[in-house]
């Protein structure tokens, strides 16, 4: 009870101080002194990390490579590259120390974010896809030899898919992650909201473009609702930009009446939601899939409505384990048939409408080329998770690596046999061809949460010999193609593709 005690007062003092920092900023001398923390916590990375021989370089990206990044609010993002020459034992020993190692600064540097380790042999394929592989280029080298470079092909058109589809990511994982984190906004939660927020506008708007006019619209301001009604509109905005919408007519879509409680409640427990059928004019559509509801809302709304509903599935959703994802009709096809087209299938097949309109079986199929390029846009994911500190932290489920591990089998499965279908079928075909692997993976997700620090090792090392050799052999596989003549991946795709088979 005492240590939950403690935690709670170390948390709200770390709320003071940044609420503190980030009023301060605009205030001289502090302008200057905030960064100093900043720049401490980085001399220290660097400094620890000269006690590990494994690293061959350090890089820090995101919001501190950018001239306006706010101290309070920006959080340091580095990439760890790491020798391509270790073996699988030696690599998870490292990951182990280095862990330990980052988790001590991290207790005094909370600005200490996201870090990604690399494998050294998986640099060059691993920026070939993806915004992440082309934002490489803005990387600043902190420590080592330079190791990583940019294979990303660009073009207009190849570049304005990649953005928009960090910023679905963005938006999803992070934004609407935070809109449902808690009851009540203070005011850093707002305006951290609106960093995120801005961060959605800059790559929905795409590379190149001018990214300040939308968002100065955007400020502290403003209430949570208002913040994600702008986005959704400048969303929806860009997805029809990029892929003009296609499909049946509204007028031909089955429709359930009304909101099934129980079946949410059953799931997610929210005794709050029966509430929302006083929104059921505004709402279209609220489908169970992917293991979570998507919550359509109606074309047209006026700005009222469209906050007054927002605010109370705010309400409704704050204690849910899985936050809602809330879109328009239009981004929701975006979502499905572009963005993650690998689960259409899935949609189509096992969806549950829970109230209003199924718009599911109008939507157009995406092609085999669509699944196939977003399968490759997953090497990013697929090429980081062997080497992530998850792995030795015992506190993650065993459970969750299992299912990365199968994720990844999916892009490994597309390489090698150009098969591209339902995630049941894909398992099946796995189970076919790379039956050891699956037996692993099966024997990973079968095992209990360990108590003692052994057991817990020994799931970690079965989890990272799992996921490192799939990324391996997908990286074999990406690096095979580097000395085609195509300036891109896309020819390949497309060559696999016709072999595979999409329903």
């Amino acid at each position: 009870m005492s240590s939950v005690k403690c935690g709670c007062e170390l948390q709200n003092m770390t709320s003071l101080v940044r609420s503190a920092v980030v009023r301060s900023n605009a205030i001289w001398p502090f302008t200057l002194l905030n960064r100093l923390p900043y720049r401490l916590a980085l001399w220290c990375i660097v400094r620890r990390s000269t006690k590990f021989s494994e690293i061959r370089s350090i890089y820090l990206r995101h919001g501190l490579t950018e001239a306006n990044w706010q101290p309070g609010l920006s959080d340091i993002d580095l990439t760890v590259v790491i020798d391509g020459n270790l073996g699988p034992d030696k690599e998870y020993a490292f990951l182990t120390s280095f862990a330990a190692a980052y988790l001590k600064l991290k207790a005094w540097f909370p600005m200490l974010g996201e870090i990604d380790i690399l494998n050294e042999r998986c640099c060059t394929a691993w920026t070939r896809f993806s915004m992440r592989g082309y934002e490489v280029r803005n990387w600043r080298l902190l420590h080592g030899a330079h190791t990583v470079n940019s294979l990303h092909p660009g073009g207009q058109e190849t570049l304005a898919s990649d953005a928009f589809a960090l910023a679905l990511t963005v938006f999803e994982h992070f934004f609407l992650q935070r809109y449902h984190a808690g009851r009540s906004f203070s005011w850093v939660d707002r305006r951290s909201l609106v960093r995120i927020a801005r961060k959605v506008l800059k790559y929905g708007q795409g590379p190149g473009m001018e990214s300040g006019r939308l968002s100065t619209h955007l400020d502290a301001s403003m209430r949570p609702e208002e913040v994600l009604w702008a986005l959704l509109l400048h969303l929806d905005r860009r997805a029809d930009e990029l892929a003009p919408t296609q499909g049946k007519a509204s007028d031909d879509v089955a429709q359930c009446e009304n909101l099934d409680d129980e079946t949410l409640e059953i799931e997610y427990r929210i005794s709050t939601f029966s509430h929302l059928q006083r929104h059921r004019n505004e709402i279209d559509s609220v489908v169970l899939s992917y293991g979570r509801p998507f919550i359509i809302l109606r074309s047209g709304l006026t700005r009222t409505s469209a906050l007054n509903c927002l605010a109370a599935l705010h309400d409704a959703f704050s204690d849910a384990a899985h936050c809602p994802l809330i879109l328009t009709r239009r981004l929701f096809e975006y979502y499905v048939t572009r963005y993650l087209p690998q689960g259409y299938l899935e949609l189509r097949e096992h969806r549950h409408i829970l109230f209003g309109k199924d718009y599911a079986h109008m939507l157009a199929p995406p092609s085999s080329l669509m699944v196939g390029t977003s399968l490759l846009a997953q090497a990013v994911n697929v090429m980081l998770r062997p080497w992530s500190l998850a792995v030795v932290d015992g506190r993650t489920p065993r459970t969750q690596f299992a299912r990365e591990a199968r994720n990844s089998l999916l892009l490994k499965l597309f390489l090698d046999f150009g098969i591209v279908d339902s995630y049941e079928v894909c398992m099946q075909m796995c189970q076919r061809h790379y039956p050891d692997l699956c037996a692993e993976i099966d024997l990973l997700a079968a095992q209990s949460a360990a108590d003692e620090k052994d057991a817990r090792e020994a799931q970690g090392k079965l989890a990272h010999s799992i996921l490192r050799r799939i990324a391996v052999e997908v990286n074999a596989k990406l690096e095979s193609w580097a000395d085609e003549e195509a300036p891109g991946p896309q020819p390949k795709v497309a060559a696999l593709t016709e072999t595979g088979f999409a329903r």
